[in-house]
């Protein structure tokens, strides 16, 4: 049987990762310990494009919330969406929190995002680590909400029938996704994880990158060449060239993760790229270890 569920050691130690102290529920913690996720948990595509190759059987591909969090501990690694925010809505619960997942729609294609609802003081809050939101935003059936935070402003508007558009103010790709406030069972959650390691998952053929580093949210994306670090915020953009040298261990810096499963896995979306490296020091043999008990190669 499948566990859904963090132990109350596992608990304290995301708590040690992210150095936030244990405290009872609120908004005012609830956004602490968003802050701090975002800040040290990217959103990645690295650890799935790693466990799909080392796994046959999709089934068994979920990095379910003890083993995200083990590899956030060990690597600094993330996930994208839904194994993020998944385990991130495991930590809320396990600290007293109630809420509920949720699958949302992005354009056309429908239950490709995964988001979080907490309810607190009588309100629904919006939580998404994964894009990254770096607070929770109150949102309403009846009102549109607007939420300005340190990286970028949110918006919530009602659209009917529990659905509701969330974009980006002032931003050169404003819209975001549509939130689908029906709310989502591990169990079904954890199936839908499953299908997105099947044939046609997203994000299996390139490695994405995305967090909040020095107060801007920085990207990175194989498939756009030549490589380059972006960050695209409130009417302004960033680019910085990379070269092919070394380009894990400049991704693994800025984005505070280790190099080489970066490597690995940009070895596996382009094979013509730098072969996986030769194990250069403790830390990167410590990651190998970790790797071969995982069965990733």
């Amino acid at each position: 049987m499948e566990n859904f569920e963090l132990t109350a050691s596992q608990t304290q130690s995301i708590l040690d990762y992210l150095s936030v102290k244990p405290s009872k529920p609120s908004v005012r913690y609830l956004n602490q310990l968003i802050d701090a996720h975002v800040r040290r948990v990217p959103w990645e595509s690295v650890t799935r494009i790693l466990k799909r190759r080392g796994t046959p059987v999709t089934a068994n591909c979920p990095r379910l919330p003890a083993e995200f969090w083990e590899d956030a501990i060990t690597t600094g690694s993330g996930g994208t969406c839904f194994e993020n925010n998944y385990a991130f809505y495991s930590l809320l619960t396990s600290l007293g929190f109630q809420g509920y997942l949720t699958l949302n729609d992005m354009g056309e294609t429908r239950g490709c995002h995964g988001a979080i609802v907490i309810l607190a003081a009588g309100r629904k809050y919006l939580v998404d680590v994964s894009l990254p939101f770096d607070r929770a935003i109150p949102f309403h059936a009846y009102a549109t909400t607007r939420r300005r935070t340190p990286l970028q402003t949110e918006i919530v508007q009602p659209l009917g029938g529990h659905r509701y558009r969330v974009t980006r103010a002032h931003h050169i790709r404003p819209d975001i996704f549509t939130l689908v406030d029906v709310p989502v069972s591990p169990i079904e959650f954890v199936e839908r994880i499953k299908r997105d390691y099947e044939a046609g998952g997203f994000f299996l053929d390139k490695v994405v990158m995305v967090k909040a580093v020095a107060g801007n949210i920085w990207c990175f994306n194989s498939a756009d060449t030549p490589y380059q670090l972006q960050t695209k915020g409130r009417n302004k953009s960033q680019v910085a060239p990379l070269g092919t040298i070394r380009l894990a261990q400049t991704l693994g810096t800025h984005f505070n993760m280790a190099s080489a499963p970066i490597a690995a896995a940009l070895s596996i979306v382009n094979p013509q790229a730098q072969p996986i490296p030769r194990l250069e020091n403790a830390a990167v043999n410590a990651y190998w270890a970790f790797a071969v008990r995982r069965r990733w190669f």
